[in-house]
């Protein structure tokens, strides 16, 4: 079964004098239809305002979300050389939902179980 995947801003942080946007807290879902598993997770953002706060969207909002996330990590190919920055973006945001797929494959198959031998219930 395939897994689905939904980005979300949960809040901001912003700058009350000037509505810049410094901080975002994010999460990503993930779900097969029976078992999700989440990540969730902050970036400080740098930039100028470009934009009036009222005027930005969650779409928007996560589009520096990942910008922010890729430029916060050195992802390099087998040479050790850094990746182009979209290709960089690419295996972040794989990387995250690896995380999550794990966790729903866990689910669905766990790999240790608890309790007591000698107890039935």
């Amino acid at each position: 079964m395939s897994i689905t995947y939904e980005w979300h801003v949960d809040n901001t942080t912003r700058e009350a004098s000037t509505g810049k946007i410094v901080e975002v807290l994010y999460s990503v879902k993930g779900t097969d239809g029976v078992y999700s598993a989440s990540a969730n997770g902050s970036i400080v953002l740098d930039g100028e305002v470009t934009i009036p706060y009222s005027d930005v969207t969650e779409n928007l909002c996560l589009e520096w979300t990942l910008d922010a996330v890729t430029k916060s990590v050195e992802v390099k190919n087998e040479d050790g050389e850094q990746l182009p920055f979209g290709e960089a973006r690419t295996q972040v945001l794989k990387s995250i939902e690896e995380r999550i797929a794990t966790a729903i494959t866990e689910q669905a198959a766990p790999s240790f179980a608890t309790g007591l031998p000698w107890s039935n219930a």
